[in-house]
């Protein structure tokens, strides 16, 4: 799956009624998720057994996604935010990757909070700079792991069309999601 095809394919699950508030809110509380299933690997010891790796595969689509609404509430291109060669060599440290998926995320909602609050207008490079990084350190997780970041993509939206059948998006199954 190319990631313009993901970015396509995941509109059918955005609400319609939603605004970018919702998504970023959603960011927050998936990162979040993320960084607690890596916390449970590194400090109590879990093992990457079959329902972790899922489960961690799970988080990270749903971070993925998030991203790709966010983009395309932006019109811009979710492909343009996979910028950055990661090196096959290249040694990630998975505390690291944790603290900056944290930082970045805090980062957008920044800009969002002094947009909303303090009347501050949006850059809209500050933001493809920070969903970029945001993308980025994803991908050094998904490389630490030795996941498929394409994988993971079409299992987020396999996901979601089991979910949310017919049109896309309603809040009685988002509400009764399986």
């Amino acid at each position: 799956m190319i990631i313009n095809e993901y970015q396509e394919l995941s509109k059918r699950t955005m609400n319609p009624d939603g605004d970018v508030h919702n998504y970023i809110f959603g960011l927050i509380g998936e990162s979040g998720e993320v960084v607690d299933k890596i916390k449970k690997l590194v400090f109590h010891k879990h093992p990457l057994d079959d329902k972790m790796t899922l489960d961690l595969k799970e988080e990270i689509g749903d971070n993925f996604w998030y991203v790709s609404s966010i983009a395309t509430i932006f019109k811009l291109n979710m492909s343009e935010l996979f910028n950055g060669i990661i090196e096959d060599d290249y040694k990630c440290n998975i505390k690291h990757e944790c603290f900056m998926l944290n930082i970045v995320v805090s980062r957008i909602t920044k800009q969002f909070l002094h947009k909303e609050f303090y009347n501050d207008g949006l850059v809209l490079i500050n933001l493809i700079d920070n969903l970029t990084r945001f993308v980025y350190t994803l991908r050094l997780i998904c490389n630490y792991y030795n996941f498929d970041v394409y994988e993971i993509l079409e299992q987020n939206v396999e996901k979601l069309k089991r979910r949310y059948k017919g049109d896309g998006f309603t809040p009685n199954e988002s509400i009764n999601r399986k």
